[in-house]
């Protein structure tokens, strides 16, 4: 009952969050859209509240109506939102195939569903290690689960997936679960190819033939998904690389440069921001002692993607205090399963720069 009561608490807690949080806009749930006043929308939306360029979530408001379509031009600020399909495709399910109104609705449930789904995993493989139940709550935390919720982003489908994935894969699940579970991190965000594609080396290297064919069809799947996307809309289904990439460590140095030589007011947020940002080196190398002394190759490989992610993200990644859970994730569900494996107990002190962060949000 354990797992069950974790998962049902933080719903809860995600419902207590995003409400407060719509209490400031007349609890309008078109907030978590948020569509773009410059674009163009479908008709049926005249009512949603706008601002000028809106939130991420109005693109995948927009796929989830049609996610086998290729969308209109102009719709999309760019043909990536299309490859995190997963999320799309399950709040068209949920909405009676892309009903608008209920499409509202939905896409807030399936968050909460997958928020807790990952509570779920998370406390079963806590308790199994012996570590205390309430553990399964801190990986929503140390991603900023809630903060995606506020946005109606893909982030939350995509921590669930990655962790059914290493839950599955140190769990020595059968192979089809694991495959299953492969294939959903895949298309809930294209930076899990790497992670996937990695994974399948490591089979192919332990001699898990079997297994390492599957995540090779799985990445073969993928890449002629990207394919048709990108005959579909004409350009590349990637995200512009200026900005969200950089030389080595100019994104992390220029970030810091800002509390050090403000250029405005720095305000609560920021500030917060900024001991999240600090600690990424902190759990590199946490994460790479507790892997390997747990001697576990496979949250060396998440840690090492992440670090290198950390590496190579640019200034508007670095800049942005919602960039932390998303694309960074890799790092505290990693070094999560890590110190679960260890029963290394101060690992929730990771997670208090998050918890202020959501604090100053809500």
């Amino acid at each position: 009952m354990k797992p069950l009561a974790m998962s049902i608490l933080a719903i809860f807690l995600s419902v207590l969050s995003v409400e407060k949080y719509l209490f400031k806009y007349q609890s309008d749930h078109t907030f978590l859209v948020l569509m773009s006043a410059n674009r163009p929308h479908p008709s049926g939306t005249e009512h949603f509240l706008r601002m000028a360029d809106g939130y991420d979530g109005q693109y995948y408001f927009l796929i989830s109506q049609s996610p086998f379509q290729v969308q209109p031009e102009g719709y999309l600020d760019s043909p990536a939102r299309h490859t995190r399909i997963l999320y799309c495709i399950v709040c068209w399910l949920f909405s009676g195939f892309g009903n608008r109104i209920a499409l509202v609705w939905a896409m807030y449930v399936v968050n909460l569903l997958f928020v807790g789904g990952t509570a779920y995993l998370a406390t079963e493989w806590a308790t199994k290690k012996g570590c205390p139940s309430w553990w399964g709550l801190l990986v929503g935390l140390s991603t900023n689960s809630i903060l995606s919720l506020l946005r109606n982003l893909t982030d939350v489908s995509s921590t669930f997936c990655l962790v059914g994935l290493l839950f599955a894969w140190v769990s020595h699940s059968r192979t089809w679960v694991i495959l299953l579970w492969a294939t959903a991190t895949v298309f809930a965000k294209e930076q899990n190819v790497a992670v996937v594609s990695c994974l399948f080396l490591l089979a192919a290297w332990n001699r898990k033939w079997k297994l390492s064919l599957g995540l090779g069809i799985v990445c073969v799947l993928w890449a002629g998904f990207f394919a048709l996307l990108w005959y579909g809309y004409g350009e590349k289904p990637l995200l512009p690389s200026e900005g969200n990439l950089g030389p080595p460590f100019e994104g992390y140095s220029i970030h810091f440069q800002r509390y050090f030589y403000p250029i405005k007011k720095i305000g609560k947020m920021e500030r917060t921001n900024f001991y999240l940002v600090l600690q990424l080196p902190l759990m590199i190398f946490l994460g790479l002692y507790l892997a390997i002394k747990a001697r576990s190759w496979v949250l060396l490989i998440p840690i090492l993607l992440g670090a290198v992610l950390v590496v190579v993200s640019g200034n508007a990644v670095y800049n942005d205090v919602w960039s932390y859970g998303r694309v960074f994730n890799l790092l505290p569900i990693s070094v999560w399963f890590a110190a679960v494996e260890r029963r290394w107990f101060w690992y929730p002190i990771l997670c208090v720069p998050s918890l202020i962060l959501l604090a100053a949000v809500i």
